[in-house]
């Protein structure tokens, strides 16, 4: 498991791959899948994918993992495409600031974000957590852009 104070689990880049195997199987129990396991998950495709892909493929492996652990899909529950969008545009900026690279990278961006699950308020003037058309579609921010 990937605790939102710390990434100390991510020792090598094979513990990474293994970890996004994991998940990408639906072998993390959803008690195991926090914010921090989200961040690690997100560093990892974004480093290992071509920047087309990254999105769908995201998008894709969270709808399958909550689908997956019977997560009903609904207005206050499951998959949150701006929720998404959001944490992934922040995860490449900070790649794109960072020196660091695979696993170092994956520990410094949950070392950096486990505690941020909240940043979203910084950049949405609403409650886009329970927004149903921000779960539903991709909302951009109306506070300030995105990095």
């Amino acid at each position: 498991m990937i605790r939102d104070s710390q990434a100390t689990e991510l020792i090598t880049d094979e513990a990474l791959r293994a970890f996004v195997d994991a998940f990408e199987n639906c072998r993390i129990p959803l008690s195991e899948w926090t914010h921090a396991a989200h961040v690690a998950m997100a560093v990892s495709y974004l480093q290992t994918l071509p920047q087309v892909e990254v999105l769908p493929k995201v998008r894709a492996q969270l709808q399958h993992y909550v689908d997956y652990m019977g997560v009903p899909r609904a207005p206050d529950r499951g998959y949150h495409e701006t929720l998404t969008v959001f944490w992934m545009a922040i995860c490449a900026a900070f790649l794109r600031d960072c020196t660091l690279r695979g696993v170092a990278a994956a520990r410094a961006a949950v070392d950096a974000f486990a505690k941020s699950s909240k940043l979203h308020e910084e950049y949405y003037g609403f409650d886009v957590v329970r927004s149903p058309e921000a779960r539903a579609g991709w909302v951009p921010p109306d506070l300030k852009p995105l990095p």
